[in-house]
């Protein structure tokens, strides 16, 4: 007897989708936090964008990893794009606050 087991690959596309804009979104937030000191034109935009691609990661890779926990696939792709898409966020918000902080520090003096 042959007891194959067909593997699902329901959630795969919105997980890949998630690893690429967690991706994406690592690289803008870099781009946003070594423009920030040359000119805000350009880091504005970058950390606008970061924060947008970063939700999208978040939505597709929680959307894919439930899609995969119920056909019983692997969730290895969603959560590490998930991860990298709140990384990134992160990375954004603690830069802003730590800009903002400073800023007020060096005006109050």
């Amino acid at each position: 007897m042959n007891n194959s087991v067909q593997k699902s690959n329901s959630g795969k596309t919105l997980s890949v989708l998630s690893l690429v804009l967690s991706f994406f979104a690592l690289i803008s937030a870099g781009i946003c936090c070594l423009t920030f000191f040359i000119t805000l034109l350009i880091a504005i935009p970058f950390g606008i964008l970061t924060i947008f691609l970063s939700f999208l990661a978040v939505i597709s890779g929680t959307i894919g990893m439930s899609q995969a926990r119920k056909s019983n696939s692997s969730l290895l792709i969603s959560q590490i794009g998930l991860c990298l898409g709140i990384i990134a966020v992160s990375i954004i918000v603690i830069f802003v606050l730590v800009m903002f902080y400073s800023m007020q520090s060096t005006m109050l003096k």
